[in-house]
């Protein structure tokens, strides 16, 4: 019996052998009117019988389904029908659990298009996405299905996607199975939804943590526990730059490519797990988890990660843009019995890994190695520990007090960075910040700082009005980026805070890095408000040339030529050069390291206007700042407070 009607979309005409291919009209005739057709639509099912409609134009009694990806990470036949358990729709639930089980599914999700023959029937799977929240597989089982046709029916699938996702609602699952179906699904991570982190639908920290510790429970002979640690590289510069809006549909968005992808047939059965072995989660601000309990092979876990990036590579849709973000993956694996290895420490190791990975360049996986031990060098841990105290809140910001030398008067405070690890143990300055230097997390940590001290000048604000500055530090790699003003001019915009209540201070040494770019962004944040002074003043060759050609507000004399005022004449005679030199270019000048009361009694006899140092008070945190020094009215010295490294 001959085929029925098809409508091919080229042909050749037999009676010019030389001419060149045109298209049939009315495969493209069908195309252009589907497109109005599936605009039109208004509900969700539809759009699904738009599409089997259309699609029986081309081919004549084929039986058509879309399988989507709900928000547990199943796949879900989307009924058309207001009853799906009508024999045409049960047919096509039949199809599509046998296009499941096998595989073909997940080679269509794989590869874009499967097609294969059965028991004289044709059936083709072509993947479909759209830009935001639908992602699944369209298919079509016929007695013929001509190649001609793929590409008419991949676009009308496209066509159907991109209506569902303009239908769906941000966060929803894309028409969820009826309630009679509900006893047919399982819980893909063992958690209950109330339990779901609210942004990405994702397990918490907390419930990844207890899955992994169960996992350790079990008796898996011959099999492993895995665990991946994922973090979006740069994902500082989503929020900074497109908002934190923007940032939390990214966060949805890969919750939903990661679920897809681990969850897709092919990942799985390459793990050798099923669904419910895997606790997808949120770990932290930006870095996501997935805990394994039934792994076939550790070495499988690359594969995994390699196809997770494949498809993240894809990109994400943000209104008319595409963004492109790289994801770091730290991988681990150990096996329950035979390997003295529990969940706590299964999951330092991944965090390694992944510390690892972003060390080496970002955008890679690693699988961690038992040899590496202890061997992990001091540098790789405090950066591992820099990476934590950003997702975990560890740093902690110090004030010491400025005061006018003159009258004692609180004349501002200088801003310093505090680290502890998570038992306590603090991490002087002078081990984290070369390393955060080194490999630019200090970018990252300078706008954490920026942004926690506005929120704290907000707060004390609040108590009462006040024009206090706080002085903060500027690294050689933010005074050679090209942004830096707008980027710390936006982050005080949002916080609501004038830049005249910021004192940046930049040392000879950083504006050396890049003198050019610097010498542009020392005078675009002079114009932005800020207040910028050289610090460590004396101690470079050409401090003096920087005070002549840049517009620097006031200068801090180094603790140095302060150290030895009232032991060695040439410091003091150098000292009270600088303060008269300063004086004469209506230049501020901060005295800082002053520690006994004859080097404030010196500088006082000189003018010196501000001065800094453990004499006059310590570095404490905000509360005791608070308590210290903005409760009273006419604050005072405090040098009997703890002291704590500057």
């Amino acid at each position: 019996m001959p085929d029925p009607l098809l409508y091919p979309v080229t042909e050749t005409p037999t009676a010019a052998p030389t001419a060149t291919p045109y298209h049939q009209p009315l495969a493209l005739d069908v195309l252009r009117e589907a497109i109005g057709r599936f605009d039109s639509c208004t509900t969700a099912p539809e759009t699904l019988r738009e599409l089997q409609s259309t699609s029986r134009l081309l081919i004549p009694q084929a039986r058509c389904g879309v399988m989507l990806r709900q928000r547990d990470g199943c796949l879900e036949l989307a009924c058309e029908r207001a009853d799906p358990t009508e024999p045409a729709a049960k047919a096509l639930s039949t199809d599509a659990e046998q296009g499941i089980e096998s595989g073909w599914v997940g080679l269509a999700i794989k590869q874009g298009l499967y097609r294969t023959d059965r028991q004289g029937e044709v059936w083709l799977f072509i993947k479909l996405a759209s830009p935001r929240f639908v992602h699944g597989v369209a298919f079509w089982i016929a007695s013929s299905i001509p190649e001609s046709l793929h590409q008419a029916l991949g676009a009308l699938a496209d066509l159907a996607a991109l209506r569902l996702d303009r239908l769906a609602e941000p966060g929803a699952s894309v028409l969820a199975p009826q309630p009679n179906q509900d006893e047919q699904r399982f819980a893909a991570n063992g958690f209950p939804a109330a339990a779901a982190d609210p942004l990405t639908g994702l397990a918490p920290r907390a419930q990844f943590l207890e899955a992994l510790k169960q996992a350790f429970q079990g008796d898996f002979i011959g099999h492993s526990v895995g665990v991946m640690l994922l973090d979006i590289d740069g994902f500082h510069r989503v929020n900074r730059e497109l908002g934190c809006v923007v940032g939390d549909q990214v966060l949805r968005s890969l919750a939903h490519r990661l679920e897809t992808t681990l969850r897709s047939p092919y990942v799985l059965q390459a793990l050798g797990s099923v669904s419910s072995d895997l606790c997808l989660a949120r770990t932290g601000a930006d870095e996501l988890g997935v805990a394994i309990g039934h792994l076939r092979d550790p070495d499988r876990l690359l594969q995994a990660a390699a196809e997770l990036q494949q498809h993240l590579a894809e990109g994400f849709y943000q209104g008319a843009h595409r963004l492109y973000l790289s994801v770091s993956i730290g991988l681990a694996a150990a096996r329950p019995s035979g390997e003295e290895v529990g969940a706590e420490t299964l999951l330092r190791r991944a965090d390694a890994a992944l510390k690892r990975a972003k060390s080496l360049g970002r955008n890679r996986a690693i699988l961690y190695d038992p040899a590496w031990g202890e061997s992990v060098s001091p540098h790789l841990r405090t950066e591992s520990l820099l990476h934590e105290a950003l997702q975990r809140s560890l740093f902690r910001l110090h004030f010491q007090p400025l005061f006018r030398i003159a009258d004692m008067q609180l004349a501002g405070a200088e801003v310093l960075l505090r680290l502890s690890t998570s038992d306590g143990t603090p991490v002087p300055p002078s081990s984290f910040i070369p390393v955060a230097e080194s490999t630019g997390q200090i970018a990252e940590i300078s706008a954490w700082v920026l942004r926690r001290l506005c929120q704290q000048i907000r707060a004390w604000d609040h108590q009462g009005p006040s024009s206090l500055p706080f002085a903060l530090n500027l690294s050689a790699i933010e005074l050679s980026q090209e942004d830096l003003a707008q980027r710390l001019h936006k982050i005080l915009s949002q916080e609501g805070i004038a830049p005249s209540r910021v004192h940046l201070e930049v040392t000879e040494t950083a504006i050396a890095r890049n003198e050019a770019q610097a010498r542009d962004n020392i005078s675009a944040l002079r114009t932005a408000g800020f207040e910028v002074w050289l610090d460590d003043f004396g101690t470079g060759y050409s401090s003096l040339k920087l005070v002549k050609d840049l517009p620097f507000s006031g200068i801090k004399i180094d603790r140095e030529f302060v150290m030895d005022l009232t032991a060695q004449t040439s410091t003091a005679v150098i000292a009270e050069s600088i303060i008269a030199m300063a004086s004469n270019l209506d230049f501020q000048v901060v005295a800082e390291g002053i520690e006994e009361p004859e080097q404030l009694e010196f500088l006082r006899a000189r003018h010196c206007e501000i001065g800094q140092g453990f004499h006059l008070g310590r570095p404490v945190c905000a509360s005791d700042f608070e308590r210290l020094y903005l409760s009273k009215t006419q604050p005072q010295p405090r040098p009997e407070q703890d002291p704590t490294p500057t």
